[in-house]
């Protein structure tokens, strides 16, 4: 006997529309259809929804992160973004080469020097207070989630100095993924 066992979970786009407040990152997320699950990539929608009918466990979510840095960035300056999510963290890329509008980001560099728990952070190199770049954040769903925030940007700081919290941007989701049980 096959039984499987899934339900539709959809993301919303929440993100930060006051710019004096939060004028660091935006956050969209890939449209499903446009990449590999088992890869990550895909181009950003306009809709900010994705339908998780598309993904199973164990693949990947791509998100991106627009960033507008502060204006008072230099180009030798760290800009560290913290950003967290009960997903588990892949990877994260510029995504300017990669078909989005960039301004002033030719030497834009991503680190990501450690993930702890649900807490990661993009160090971003070779940005100036001009700038305008595209991350992509690769999450992968390696266990069920229950609605709630999904990605969120918590701070950030240029160089050494002080975490700026962020508040309001993020991804959220309604209803549950569940593990697809099938039994054949």
């Amino acid at each position: 006997m096959f039984s499987l066992t899934c339900l539709v979970f959809t993301l919303l786009l929440v993100s930060a529309a006051n710019a004096q407040t939060n004028p660091i990152a935006s956050l969209s997320a890939a449209s499903p259809m446009s990449y590999d699950h088992t890869l990550g990539g895909g181009v950003s929608t306009s809709s900010g929804t994705i339908d998780l009918t598309y993904y199973t466990l164990g693949e990947v979510a791509s998100t991106f992160v627009k960033v507008t840095p502060p204006s008072t960035l230099t180009a030798t300056q760290t800009l560290s973004i913290t950003l967290t999510s009960p997903l588990r963290f892949k990877s994260a890329v510029s995504n300017c080469n990669m078909g989005d509008v960039c301004t002033n980001a030719k030497s834009l560099s991503v680190l990501v020097p450690s993930s702890s728990g649900n807490s990661f952070t993009l160090q971003l190199r070779g940005l100036t207070g001009s700038s305008v770049a595209v991350v992509r954040v690769d999450l992968v769903f390696d266990k069920a989630v229950s609605a709630g925030e999904l990605l969120k940007v918590t701070s950030y700081a240029i160089g050494n100095g002080a975490a700026v919290p962020v508040e309001s941007c993020k991804l959220v989701g309604k209803g549950e993924l569940l593990v697809c049980d099938d039994k054949l």
